[in-house]
């Protein structure tokens, strides 16, 4: 089986990988805390040397691990974000690793929600939009809302340059919201949309 190695495996996207890969690859973890796999490493994505022991016989890294605020601090997306994927692809590159695939963000482009005509759909008002205006898409280019958006588009602009000069093989997947079942922050949100039942 192939070694499938999960940055940021104790948060809600990498368990549920975990859960839906565990019986079809060699999956390890790594992560600030431990999880239930066989391998299961503890580190910090922003040191390199720490993490390297991680990326043995690994095929393929699924890169998770990251602050996920959408308005996070400077200095903490910049440790995590920023940094830890810059370590995440170098240490892919040493170890021989063939893929990795990059959970990027709608923040790479949610600055696009301020910029007419894009900013009418986000409003609710479509009678504005123009006939012919065109819909986002992958070719449209990053527009971030914030730092962690610019850390997402950073995240996917270093694997293009790793894919580009070093041959390891990138996906950028461009996750919208994940909400678990049992999140309390959100609640207000999901039942404002609702009649409250």
């Amino acid at each position: 089986m192939k070694g499938i190695l999960i940055t940021g495996g104790a948060g809600l996207v990498g368990s549920i990988l975990i859960k839906g890969l565990k019986n079809k690859f060699n999956i390890s973890v790594l992560d600030q805390k431990k999880v239930n796999v066989e391998k299961s490493f503890i580190g910090n994505i922003n040191d390199l040397n720490s993490i390297m022991p991680a990326f043995e016989e690994i095929d393929t890294v699924v890169h998770l691990a990251a602050d996920r605020r959408a308005h996070g601090d400077w200095k903490s997306i910049l440790e995590n974000n920023l940094i830890g994927s810059y370590n995440v692809y170098e240490a892919a590159k040493l170890s021989g690793v063939k893929r990795v695939i990059f959970a990027s963000s709608q923040h790479a482009t949610g600055g696009f929600y301020d910029v007419n005509p894009w900013s009418f759909i986000d409003k609710g008002e479509y009678e504005k939009l123009p006939k012919n205006y065109a819909p986002l898409d992958e070719t449209c280019r990053i527009r971030p809302d914030g730092y962690y958006g610019v850390s997402k588009s950073f995240g996917e602009s270093i694997g293009s340059y790793y894919s580009d000069f070093f041959g390891l093989s990138t996906i950028h997947l461009r996750i919208g919201w994940v909400i678990s079942d049992d999140d309390p922050s959100f609640s207000d949100l999901l039942i404002e949309g609702t009649d409250g039942n």
